[in-house]
């Protein structure tokens, strides 16, 4: 006998496994399946393999206790390999297609979604927004989808938590749940947890009975922050700092006229730590007028920074350390699912899984529609017409026992044409493997809002999808300004705007006329690219911090064509000064929190970290978040900057 491609063996082995009328022992897979080594342990080995293999595509195989000298049975229940139906109509396929392909997520895994659930078609669209969450996000949003008990270290302990949902707010990834140690409601930065995630059984991690479960990021406990503060913080703030939480907060928080100029908030704050840094972002524009003990702590804060300034930088080109251990951060694009491409090469070599996995889709596609032209397989499945036609041959070759013409899958392949008479069964959407579900289920709920789809199919068609996987409220994804961008997208290459607009490097409120050409997402935020006249050129604006948007008629003609992409948001740093921080402590977070070009470890918990400075008001806002544990190694021109700004907010005390 020939030797047996991997791809025909696990072809092969899920068509066995599938229709087998009972549990099959090893040995009579081995017998039954062509292509496992000869000997107890290879083909063990082999097997096990292959498990694992079937397991990262979502298809699970059952193990049975059968008794007798073999003891265990195996098989894949039916019930668990294909998806319920989920009747998506025509526009709602469209919905997803778009949705996949107008987020970058820089896996594949979302495509291959789509080609699970066969008669999807990839749009061609571009790319409007980025998804780029750290590694376990898939692991633990299955974790919720199985309600499986998950333990993990976080901030140097171990915690066991019954989780919730996972959730992305202004680009960081959280895990909510139920800290069994806390008896309370927790929520866990996903990148901050430490090694592996261990993953219970399912139902091991059901929610208490009497607790309620969280629905959203606010008021939520961040394990490891400070106690929280007293629920009103109340601010005397200037003109540009009251529009600027107007902004960012609602209309609706209560804004009172002072005889000094100034106005009055009150604002409600269940966090120590958000309370002290969103009034320091406000520089000397704020001043805390109570509670007395947040105000007592502010001053203590900013009086630390003058003096560690003025105590430390007297000889400021000492070295201050030698590099120890260098960790590029930057995040690599994760190669596709289904090929290893070369950007030169519309396809080259794969692996026995990404193969399988492609197959796979192909044969879903093939049952759903009877016939195609290799052509358009090709172009689907992004390989070449020969590639098809030797996948298509070697589909045909695989079955179930004894292998005869009447068990083999159905496939005709002529110069032109694939025609396939194959089980009906096939033609259901498959179970999506948990980092496809993830990525479709994630892509869709990003985009999901009005200013991107005029009508409901997206939402419909994620409401089908979540009852499907089972993951109804699992999955929250929060972007920044979604009343805002509603305006901004409906006006895109139609209406001229006059807006309001807050610019955070110069701290300053303007006014501007715009001319909206597109609009993007990126790290949970949104973005409005217009020809500003102001200006003169194409700008881009945060939609956060625009305000007060009103129609003035139509857009001239001869306006620039749009051509932003979510990576080019930060092309404006590109000409920036670089700065070099040193932090340690509790400012750890400037490390992995703010867009730096990388960190260097230096010694534990001590990092330095290399950035682009929009403006100087920018770094010296971020020094005195952070505190006496953040200073400027380099350049020596921007070493005061944070104490100098300490300084002059403390004047306002």
């Amino acid at each position: 006998m020939s030797k047996v491609d991997q791809l025909e063996r696990l072809m092969n082995l899920v068509q066995i496994l599938l229709n087998a009328k009972k549990p099959l022992s090893l040995v009579e897979i081995v017998q039954e399946v062509p292509g496992y080594p000869p000997g107890k342990e290879a083909y063990r080995g082999a097997f096990e393999r292959d498990k694992r293999t079937l397991r990262e595509e979502g298809i699970e195989i059952d193990m049975v206790e059968i008794g007798g000298e073999a003891q265990q049975g195996y098989r894949i229940n039916p019930d668990r390999y294909y998806l319920p139906e989920l009747n998506l109509t025509a526009a709602e396929q469209r919905a997803l297609a778009i949705a996949v392909a107008g987020v970058a997520d820089g896996t594949g895994y979302g495509a291959g979604a789509l080609y699970k659930l066969g008669e999807v078609r990839e749009a061609s669209v571009p790319v409007i927004a980025q998804l780029e969450p750290p590694d376990g996000v898939a692991e633990l949003y299955d974790a919720v989808r199985a309600k499986a008990l998950v333990t993990f270290t976080y901030s140097g302990e171990e915690r066991t938590v019954r989780p919730a949902s996972v959730f992305t707010s202004k680009g960081r990834w959280y895990l909510a749940g139920y800290a069994d140690a806390r008896a309370d409601v927790r929520v866990y930065r996903i990148d901050r947890i430490v090694g592996e995630v261990a993953i219970g059984a399912p139902m091991s991690g059901t929610w208490p009975e009497g607790v309620e479960r969280p629905r959203g990021f606010h008021n939520l406990i961040v394990d490891g922050a400070d106690a929280a503060a007293d629920p009103d913080v109340v601010l005397a703030l200037d003109a540009v700092a009251t529009a600027r939480v107007r902004m960012e907060l609602g209309d609706a928080i209560a804004v009172t006229s002072r005889d000094d100029g100034r106005f009055e908030v009150a604002l409600s704050c269940t966090n120590a730590i958000f309370a002290r840094s969103f009034t320091l972002s406000m520089g000397e524009r704020a001043e805390v007028l109570g509670p007395p003990h947040f105000r007592t702590s502010i001053v203590d804060w900013l009086s630390a920074i003058v003096a560690e300034r003025d105590g430390s930088l007297e000889d400021s080109d000492a070295d201050l350390g030698d590099e120890v251990q260098v960790h590029a951060m930057e995040i690599a694009a994760a190669p596709s699912p289904f090929t290893d491409v070369d950007p030169d090469v519309k396809v080259t070599r794969m692996t026995g899984p990404q193969r399988f996995r492609r197959l796979l889709g192909i044969m879903t596609y093939l049952a759903q529609v009877g016939e195609a032209r290799i052509s358009d397989l090709a172009e689907r499945f992004s390989l070449t017409e020969a590639q098809v036609v030797k996948e298509l041959e070697l589909a045909a070759c695989c079955g179930t026992p004894p292998y005869s013409p009447d068990q083999l899958l159905e496939i005709l392949v002529d110069d032109e044409w694939v025609s396939a008479n194959l089980p009906e069964e096939m033609a259901k959407p498959r179970r999506l493997s948990r980092r496809e579900g993830f990525a479709l289920s994630a892509s869709a709920h990003l985009i999901l809002d009005p200013f991107i789809f005029e009508d409901s199919s997206l939402a419909s068609a994620v409401a089908k999808l979540d009852t499907a996987l089972g993951t109804d409220a699992v999955l929250g994804v929060e972007v920044e300004a979604a009343a805002t961008l509603a305006k901004l997208r409906g006006a895109v290459q139609r209406e001229r705007l006059r807006i309001t607009y807050f610019v955070p490097h110069r701290d300053e409120l303007t006014e501007r006329i715009i001319n909206p050409l597109s609009v993007v997402l990126w790290e949970g935020n949104g973005y409005v690219e217009a020809y500003c006249e102001q200006a003169g050129a194409v700008r881009v604006f945060r939609a956060d911090r625009i305000d007060d948007v009103e129609v003035l008629g139509a857009q001239p003609d001869g306006l620039p064509a749009p051509e932003l992409k979510p990576e080019d948001i930060t092309s404006f740093l590109d000409d920036a000064p670089v700065a070099t921080l040193r932090v340690s402590g509790a400012a750890r977070w400037v490390a992995d929190s703010i867009l730096s070009m990388g960190v260097t470890e230096v010694a534990p918990d001590l990092f330095d970290v290399e950035v682009r400075v929009a403006s100087e008001r920018w770094l010296a806002i971020l020094l005195i978040q952070a505190g006496v544990e953040a200073t400027v190694l380099k350049p020596p021109t921007m070493r005061r900057l944070g104490a100098d700004l300490a300084a002059a907010i403390l004047e306002n005390y």
